[in-house]
């Protein structure tokens, strides 16, 4: 029922899903962050969620008052991603300053910092376990991370040009990168399998696997690639590239929340 969104005003909203054709169907509106608000992610119980900024900071909230609970310090640039850990009690944050940091949802300080990307971390994956988490970086690696020891596993070198998304499949790790080329890695080793697409050339933002083949649904930053490399194609935006997309498990499906040009948020429900 509910979504949360981070604006370019640095205010976190949530908002009621079941109203999307009223003129204010947020519900509350946070401030706190002096910059742009550039991640969300729940963590903990689900009445929680965790925001990354511009600000350099992370920020815990109450999903019911709206109330800021934590402010977390650490990276010394701004954060570009946030995903939260299978355990429930932990999450992880990557910065433009290269490092990984994990966090307690309970304390202030990070519980491990983990350097190796050159360049900013532009996304993350947790792996199944809870003990390891995926990060792509503009570096044009991907690693793998033990988040009991805080160390790198594996370095995934062959990319042409930085990471824009990593995401855990059924058969492995994947990632798309800016060349316009995805790539599967196994996710026991960290060995390269295959190239799994290779589209027009162009960005892509995200890359969305879905779990019974290795064919991606992906959308592209200024447009749509050919029907035949997507499952499903979402085409309601308003006229305005895909800055961000968020992907939500439903029982009766999936929910794909697109924000376009900034602004305007499209709200999709995939049918499985």
């Amino acid at each position: 029922r509910w979504l949360v969104s981070g604006g370019d005003d640095g205010t976190v909203k949530v908002w009621d899903s079941r109203r999307p054709d009223r003129a204010r169907n947020w519900v509350s509106v946070s401030t706190g962050h002096s910059g742009e608000v550039l991640c969300i992610a729940p963590v903990g119980d689900g009445r929680r969620f965790v925001t990354g900024s511009w600000d350099e900071t992370l920020k815990i909230w109450d999903l019911d008052s709206g109330a800021c609970l934590r402010t977390l310090k650490g990276h010394t640039s701004w954060v570009n991603v946030v995903s939260p850990v299978g355990d429930g009690c932990r999450f992880v944050s990557g910065g433009e300053d290269g490092t990984v940091r994990v966090w307690a949802i309970d304390r202030n300080e990070s519980i491990f910092t983990m350097s190796g990307h050159t360049f900013g971390v532009s996304s993350l994956a947790a792996l199944g376990d809870s003990r390891r988490m995926v990060s792509g970086g503009r570096d044009k690696t991907v690693r793998v991370w033990d988040l009991s020891k805080g160390i790198c596993l594996w370095t995934m070198n062959g990319h042409a040009s930085q990471v824009v998304s990593v995401y855990v499949a059924r058969r492995g790790i994947i990632s798309t990168c800016a060349d316009g080329v995805a790539k599967l890695w196994d996710s026991a080793d960290g060995r390269f399998i295959r190239t799994l697409t290779q589209n027009e050339t162009g960005g892509y933002n995200e890359g969305i696997p879905h779990r019974d083949d290795d064919r991606l649904d992906i959308l592209e930053s200024s447009r749509l690639p050919s029907q035949n490399a997507v499952k499903h194609q979402l085409t309601r935006f308003l006229d305005a590239p895909v800055c961000r997309i968020s992907l939500t498990r439903t029982k009766t499906g999936t929910c794909v929340a697109a924000l376009a040009g900034g602004q305007a948020m499209d709200i999709f429900h995939m049918i499985e």
